[in-house]
């Protein structure tokens, strides 16, 4: 049972557009190439003053290393929802808990480099903690808190997909709540 366990945290939930799940596959093979369509999830925690944790991922990530991304992200496992994922990886990261409410669902395809890609159904979160970060140092290089103002100024290198969130959170009631 545990090396079952064990097996699927290293697989991926493949869906079509319309987030139908197709069935699994191994989480490296998922993202190699053009990639294939899988569930992820993507995490904004922000504190009392309203300003969005965000985190630069570490130099040894096989996709995207060194960019700067919303608090966390990750790939759905087969066993979870999107609300277990999100949650799973919020404590995994930076040690947090929080309500975390969905705001919206979109999908992206980004290249990262010539041999590897991201292609996800992303649901997004957010949620609000003014606990103290506890980040891992094997998935976070660095991390900080960012005001909408800054959010929009900051000289940072952002990851694809966070790129897209700000723009649509920007936009949105997700600041103003």
């Amino acid at each position: 049972m545990q090396q079952d366990l064990i097996s699927l945290n290293d697989q991926v939930i493949l869906v079509n557009k319309k987030d139908q799940i197709l069935g699994i596959a191994n989480k490296l093979q998922a993202h190699l190439g053009s990639a294939q369509l899988h569930r992820a999830v993507s995490v904004q925690i922000f504190n009392s003053k309203q300003e969005l944790l965000i985190q630069q991922r570490s130099k040894d990530k096989m996709l995207f290393p060194l960019l700067w991304a919303n608090t966390v992200c990750t790939d759905v496992r087969p066993y979870e929802n999107y609300l277990q994922a999100a949650n799973r990886r919020l404590k995994e990261e930076f040690g947090l808990q929080a309500d975390l409410t969905p705001q919206f669902k979109f999908y992206y395809t980004a290249p990262s480099g010539s041999r590897a890609a991201e292609k996800e159904i992303d649901q997004v979160f957010s949620g609000r903690t003014d606990h103290r970060p506890q980040p891992n140092p094997k998935e976070i290089q660095a991390w900080q808190y960012l005001s909408l103002k800054q959010l929009k100024t900051a000289p940072l290198n952002y990851a694809p997909w966070f790129k897209l969130i700000l723009k649509k959170m920007l936009s949105s009631a997700i600041f103003k709540a």
